[in-house]
């Protein structure tokens, strides 16, 4: 009888539905970004892959994306093609910014000061 018991609440626990939290809003940017600042100390690097895939007109394009941050200044990003080939890799120490563009043949090599115009050349996204 004791066996039939742990059988049967055996059987049970696996009927058991966890529920998933439930976002009631999403929250504002200004609310991440007072997170991020809060926990700022807590962290000192950031490494982190994305997959992106973007269509523009009647093109589409995917990639993946490496980012390396590391606190106070460093920056190191590869993105791959969606065949996996080295399109950009780009790196900086917080003064020099290096860059290499593989999407012609010979892929070509750019140095010079990490500044935010230089930065935005390459990512055109404003920070």
């Amino acid at each position: 009888m004791r066996w039939w018991i742990l059988l049967l609440l055996f059987l049970l626990c696996g009927c058991i539905h966890h529920s998933e939290p439930v976002w009631d809003e999403v929250p504002t940017a200004q609310h991440l970004l007072e997170r991020v600042a809060a926990n700022s100390e807590r962290y000192s690097s950031l490494d982190t892959a994305a997959s992106v895939a973007l269509t523009t007109g009647s093109k589409y394009f995917s990639s993946q994306q490496f980012l390396l941050l590391q606190k106070p200044n460093h920056l190191r990003t590869d993105v791959l093609s969606g065949f996996g080939q080295l399109l950009l890799q780009m790196a900086s120490d917080g003064e020099t910014l290096s860059v290499f563009l593989n999407t012609t043949v010979p892929g070509r090599f750019f140095r010079g000061p990490a500044s935010y115009e230089n930065l935005y050349r390459f990512i055109r996204v404003p920070l």
